[in-house]
């Protein structure tokens, strides 16, 4: 059965998403100097404050540009009134001496559909109605719309030109609608004088709308533009759907089982999947309110294709539904490896994921290696892809699959005859059948674009040679080529290629000003056009993009088929965008376009643009600035091409706050990208400006000096980070006294300082002051307590003090069993550490079972093959082999070594402490083959990934010449032995205990020898 889920004549809903369309109704010959000044002056300005607030403001002035005889055609009263749908609930009307244009019955006859859509047009007609009463009535007066935001204008007598050519009637029928609005609840400005007292009007009316609809203190996040894409994707798919029950069943049934692994919807493009997730997911919540459903789609724009946008938007997603404190990771590595984590902290209801045409991902299929093999058992997830590469690397993973079938021609036949009636239209049987009959008609796209292209064709006596004709196409693609055809008939090749190429080469898609602008369309021709294609392109958040890929596929074969034209199509929107003022829309589409153009230099030119830096420089976008550079190679250096451009703007700007600000920023993004020694060049300069220009004791200073001490710690320079973190600790004590969350964080920060130092009476006072702040402003059960007793535990673990930190560890565990549940993953690093106080304090037991627990947690929420679970196997088997159960520590440490050699590789440091504990293990079992062939793999893997001057490279070697020494090869220990006393000597001085111990070795294997 077909279910119109979407009336498709209804207007479209603003108020659901970022995007204010206001539609400008007035007559065409005596107001030109108004609409003028409104188009020229005003609208931009309104245009700014709403993108500051993250919507797209789009006026429609369709007399702008228009002569009256250009107007005065059949279409026009059509793509007037759909337009005023399309901007509903905004509508602006300016009345001046004129009454305006009548259209005849022969005007409006001339658009085979105007009548159907809108009966009530006739009558007009009838009455002689001007075409900007026809606006009004439509807009204000003809239905119920308590949302309904209009206002008017009417120009003052005195400005206004003669009446002196209008007839009688028109003079009288302009007084009554001027009287009638008068007498509505519609707000009216009377004795407008000039352009501009109307352009200050229009300017706080429209303000006063923005304000109502989209005030200050709800401006649209990143995340709720990014939800505002896919819902409308979603929604657009809703339009026309076959309903057949038993692919609902299917999908809800998956989704209430319990476990099991993905499905994944499969079938030939076009054949229906979008829309019956759509369909389902709108259902579903309908019938579920509350339910945690996420939708993404990949490809419909073409930022849409990176599978590190997906993994922020999930983890965005799950930070907001929890509230939870922790940082979205920002580098591609820290994403991918993070987001098994991210996924497990949705817990106590299911997470129910789909994404669709996960075929459409950029990149090698390869890439699906972040897409986790196993899910934990409360997520769902539901992907639909074609046949691709990205399909056989799913199947390979044996995920349940669901395939949806071509329509029968019972259902084509139901589709043709329900949609053409949705129109008030109709075919004859025998059309019907010869629609139905063909093959291609099976797919639903297919026939949904032949029935809209029949739909606005117009000569019925020539309706059997239009359907041979679209049937004659071999395929989709080939009828969309057909579509573009027509469409430079109707209007001209010249408008359509540009319209095409430039939303074809958008990233996010366009506004319909920036179409405007960049075309140089006429705004009437521009929206007949777009009225012509609108179900074949989706809006979201104000701006245009294609609604599926056959479109942007037959524009490339028709327009862009050469490497050459596709890179100018990308270079002709980037110097588009060069030329505006820096806004949301500039930074996610100016460089893009230049990296697909291929103008490298002209990308790095932008991208170190320091107010274009500072607006990528976001915890959405970080992951795209640095994958810029990557893009770039290694032509440019970063640091020389910040430096002069920072340079640049301190003679700009000549204000060192700003500057300051700015270096911090670069300072973070250089440390970020892993240059360490840059970072903290500019960390410090921005501290000096800070300390200089704003003193000490401000928040800004503050976090200078905890971003610079930060750094520090990550370098291992703990003496520069110690005095800096405790002079930040000062200042916050200073400025919130000294019992404050944000002096409790940095007591913390100043404690682990002083324990990564292994000063740990110094840790020791500062975790305990950081603790009891906690306990008292956050209370006893709060997640940061949690974390100050685990690191209190810690501490004490490391004192030798185990019952205190038994007793602390235990502490953190009970908390975070009662604020996130047990089996969460953030409870793992407590259960760790208290399992390495029952292994030291030889309770072999009860720190077995705690590690079996810490691996059941690992295996349960990111299943048998993920490092974690290696790390959690690894713990165990080294106690296994403490225990002396050296054949169950050998199967543990083996699965590890196997887990870690699959997804970490051969030559990573975690694979070689894994080599190191088997070859420990062999040589005490006495197979010395064994150990050898194991203790060369890890200290090869540890001179490989570690190098050759690094304490646990100089273990294994002594590890290794102990081993030979016991295996009775004590001249082939000679050499490892002065190997590792070489390397601790240099690293670690002559005091140190394990230097001691290499030298104690080496003068026996020496004295050995003699």
């Amino acid at each position: 059965m077909v279910t119109m889920t979407t009336p498709l004549n209804s207007p479209s809903k603003q108020d659901t998403t970022p995007e204010i369309r206001v539609f400008i109704s007035s007559t065409f010959q005596d107001l030109q100097p108004e609409r003028e000044y409104l188009v020229k002056k005003v609208f931009p300005g309104l245009r700014k404050i709403c993108r500051d607030r993250g919507i797209e403001l789009t006026e429609i002035d369709l007399r702008w540009g228009v002569t009256a005889e250009e107007a005065e055609q059949g279409k026009v009263v059509k793509v007037c009134l759909e337009e005023i749908d399309r901007c509903r609930p905004f509508f602006i009307g300016i009345l001046g001496s004129r009454y305006g244009w009548s259209p005849s019955l022969d005007d409006i006859t001339k658009d085979v559909e105007l009548i159907g859509k809108y009966p009530w047009i006739e009558q007009a007609i009838a009455e002689n109605r001007s075409l900007t009463d026809i606006e009004i009535m439509h807009a204000v007066f003809l239905r119920e719309n308590p949302n309904l935001r209009a206002s008017f204008y009417f120009r003052s007598d005195d400005s206004s030109t003669s009446q002196s050519n209008e007839p009688p009637d028109a003079i009288q029928k302009l007084s009554e609608l001027k009287e009638r609005i008068r007498s509505s609840q519609m707000a009216f400005r009377e004795n407008i004088a000039s352009p501009e007292i109307l352009g200050q009007a229009v300017r706080e009316d429209m303000i006063e709308f923005i304000n109502l609809t989209f005030p200050l203190n709800k401006i649209p996040s990143p995340l709720e533009k990014e939800r505002f894409i896919h819902n409308a994707f979603m929604q657009a798919h809703r339009r026309v759907y076959i309903n057949i029950p038993e692919q609902f069943k299917t999908i809800t049934n998956y989704v209430e089982e319990s476990g099991g692994s993905p499905l994944v919807l499969t079938g030939e493009s076009g054949c229906g999947k979008s829309a019956l997730l759509a369909n389902w997911a709108a259902d579903y919540i309908t019938a579920n309110p509350n339910a945690f459903i996420i939708t993404h789609n990949i490809g419909i724009t073409s930022t849409g294709n990176d599978h590190l946008d997906f993994i922020w938007r999930i983890c965005s997603e799950i930070k907001q539904r929890y509230s939870l404190p922790d940082e979205i990771p920002a580098t591609a590595e820290q994403l991918e490896a993070k987001f098994p984590i991210w996924l497990a902290r949705a817990r106590g209801e299911k997470l129910i994921i789909l994404i669709d045409a996960l075929d459409k991902l950029n990149g090698a299929p390869e890439q699906l290696r972040w897409l986790p093999e196993y899910l934990p058992p409360y997520i769902r997830l539901i992907v639909s892809a074609v046949e691709s590469p990205e399909l056989d690397i799913l199947r390979s993973r044996n995920w349940r699959e669901f395939k949806l079938l071509p329509l029968n021609k019972k259902e084509r036949e139901s589709l043709v005859k329900e949609f053409l009636a949705s129109f008030g239209k109709s075919l004859s049987l025998r059309q019907r059948q010869t629609i139905a009959a063909d093959d291609k008609s099976s797919n639903p796209l297919f026939l949904r674009t032949l029935l809209e292209e029949l739909r606005v064709f117009g000569l019925f006596e020539h309706l059997d040679r239009q359907i041979t004709l679209y049937l004659t196409a071999e395929d989709t693609s080939d009828l969309f080529l057909k579509v573009l055809e027509r469409l430079e008939i109707d209007f001209s090749v010249d408008l359509v290629r540009k319209v095409a190429e430039s939303l074809w080469a958008a990233r996010r898609g366009l506004s319909e000003t920036e179409l405007l602008e960049i075309t140089q369309a006429r705004r009437m021709e521009l929206s007949a056009l777009l009225v012509a294609l609108e179900h074949h392109l989706l809006r979201r958040a104000g701006l245009l993009s294609f609604f599926h890929q056959y479109l942007r596929q037959a524009i490339e074969q028709r327009y862009l088929s050469d490497i050459s034209d596709r890179n100018n199509a990308h270079l002709r929107l980037a110097r588009y965008f060069e030329t505006i003022d820096m806004s949301p829309r500039k930074t996610e589409e100016l460089p893009w376009q230049l990296l697909r153009a291929g103008e490298h230099r002209l990308l790095v030119d932008t991208i170190t643009d320091i107010p274009m830096f500072l607006a990528l420089h976001t915890d959405k976008k970080r992951h795209e600035l640095l994958g810029y550079w990557l893009s770039v190679g290694y032509d440019f250096r970063m640091l020389d091409e910040y430096r002069d451009k920072i340079a640049k703007y301190e003679l700009e700007i000549n204000n060192p706050i700003e500057l300051s600000a700015a270096l911090g920023e670069l300072g973070e993004f250089f440390k970020l990208s892993g240059d360490y020694d840059s970072a903290e060049s500019l960390l410090r300069r921005s501290l000096m400006l800070r300390n200089k220009h704003l003193g000490p004791i401000v928040q800004e200073t503050l976090d200078s000096l905890n971003r610079l001490g930060s750094l520090l710690v990550e370098k291992g320079n703990y003496t520069d980070a110690e005095s800096l973190l405790h002079t930040a600790l000062l200042i916050a004590e200073n400025m919130y006294g000294t019992h404050h969350p944000i002096v409790a964080g940095n007591l913390n920060e100043m404690g682990m300082v002083h324990f990564a130092k292994g000063d740990y009476a110094a840790a020791e006072p500062l975790l305990k002051r950081s603790l009891n702040i906690r306990s008292m402003i956050l209370g006893r059960n709060h997640p940061f307590v949690a974390q100050s007793w685990n690191n209190m535990g810690l501490l004490h673990l490391k004192q030798g003090d185990l019952d205190t930190a038994e007793e602390q560890c235990s502490r953190a565990i009970e908390i975070q069993k009662t604020t996130i549940g047990e089996g969460h993953p953030d409870s793992a690093s407590a259960l760790s550490n208290l399992a390495m106080i029952y292994r030291l304090k030889t309770l072999y037991e009860r720190a077995e079972a705690m590690y079996r627990e810490l691996l059941a947690l690992w295996e349960a929420i990111l299943g048998n093959n993920h490092p974690e679970t290696a790390n959690a196997l690894h713990d165990l088997g080294e106690l296994l082999y403490e225990k002396g159960d050296y054949s169950q520590a050998e199967d543990v440490l083996r699965r590890s070594l196997s887990i870690r050699e699959r997804t970490l590789g051969t030559e990573h440091p975690a694979t070689a402490n894994t080599l190191q504990a088997l070859a420990e293990l062999y040589s005490r079992v006495e197979r010395f083959d064994d150990a050898e062939h194991y203790f060369r793999r890890a200290i090869a893997t540890r001179q490989m990934s570690l190098g050759m001057d690094h304490p646990e490279t100089a273990q294994s070697l002594h590890a290794f010449a102990e081993f030979l020494v016991e295996k009775g090869d004590i001249s082939a220990a000679a050499t490892p032995v002065f190997q590792a006393y070489s390397i601790r000597l240099r690293l670690e001085g002559d005091k140190h205990p394990d230097t001691i111990k290499s030298q104690h070795l080496f003068e026996a294997i020496t004295e050995g020898l003699k």
